[in-house]
């Protein structure tokens, strides 16, 4: 990196419910970083939802209290259960009121040691590049580019990352019903997305129609319609422990619980900028992609712009069918 690039300590926020262990694992790892002990760590402490979490929720607060090996520890912890959205966006707000930019993460995510190092060079090298939206830390099991160097796609992975304050806002300004909607209805635009993001297409009705919220896939879709980017390095540097059944979306998978990830350090400088790289990106769809995935996401794209009413009986079927799992 060039000299006259002042490195900045990027302050890191966690979000957290009930899950002691988990955020324990998560905060070992953080503090394994050499960057750490120069970096503010927040953490969001939602309230407990329900009488049978108090004790849990109560005993997660007792350890974020006893945390050290940060510059400094700020506990952001709710009178009242929020919910996990509500308590990790309202954190990002209040935390953009101080700083330019932020690392993000959930309490199940693991990172090596060179995480902060690659997001604290990641954020200054590329701060003033429009097209670069944001640092990823994580890629899934068995995906790596061969040539060791990092590497832009234009979707986040949200095990682990970061972004500035001025870019959040710019993606922010497109999150609206109507913008999705015109993603959905251009078919051109529809093929490039459901081809790299095949798991992605079967919430859109409800995106778009149904009021429900997905971070991840609305930024992804803002990401590929403005020709936006997000620098990752050639192996994942993060991992999640949170497909032990215990997370909200994230069920039971033992590959993903098992997964390795790097402890190297990535320089950001070597970054290949010469466009998304497809090849990864065609093997983490191949990853993503199940049986009759493209079947079932072409059949909802059809009804979806051809006929209106067949939203309504989607959502309405599909929040059955999670009722009946709960």
């Amino acid at each position: 990196m060039d000299n006259k690039e002042q490195i900045t300590f990027t302050p890191i926020l966690v979000g957290v419910y009930d899950r002691h262990w988990h955020l324990k694992q998560c905060i070992e790892s953080l503090q394994a970083c050499p960057e750490a002990k120069n970096s503010v760590l927040y953490i969001a402490s939602d309230a407990a939802y329900k009488h049978e979490d108090l004790e849990k929720v109560r005993r997660v607060r007792d350890y974020i209290e006893s945390i050290d090996g940060f510059k400094q520890v700020v506990p952001i912890l709710r009178e009242k259960n929020v919910g996990a959205i509500r308590n990790y966006e309202e954190a990002i707000t209040e935390i953009f009121k101080k700083h330019e930019s932020l690392i993000l993460m959930e309490d199940d995510v693991l990172v090596g040691t060179g995480f902060l190092f690659f997001m604290d060079r990641g954020l200054c090298y590329f701060r003033e590049d429009p097209r670069v939206i944001g640092i990823s830390g994580y890629l899934p099991p068995n995906v790596e580019n061969s040539d060791n160097r990092p590497f832009i796609l234009n979707r986040f992975a949200p095990y682990g990352m970061a972004i500035w304050k001025n870019k959040s806002k710019l993606l922010d300004s497109f999150r609206t019903p109507e913008f999705f909607d015109a993603c959905f209805r251009d078919f051109n635009f529809f093929k490039e997305f459901e081809k790299f993001s095949p798991h992605c297409v079967t919430p859109l009705p409800l995106l778009i129609h149904g009021g429900k919220r997905y971070a991840d896939i609305e930024t992804g879709l803002i990401m590929q319609r403005k020709g936006l980017f997000a620098v990752y390095p050639p192996k994942t540097i993060t991992k999640s422990i949170g497909h032990d059944g215990s997370g909200l979306r994230s069920g039971s998978n033992p590959d993903l619980q098992s997964q390795s990830f790097s402890n190297a350090f990535f320089n950001v400088d070597d970054v290949d900028l010469r466009g998304v790289n497809r090849e990864i990106a065609g093997k983490i769809a191949l990853y993503r992609r199940r049986r009759f995935h493209s079947f079932i996401n072409y059949t909802i794209y059809f009804f979806n712009k051809h006929i209106p009413f067949f939203n309504f009986a989607y959502i309405y079927f599909v929040n059955i069918y999670k009722s009946y799992l709960k």
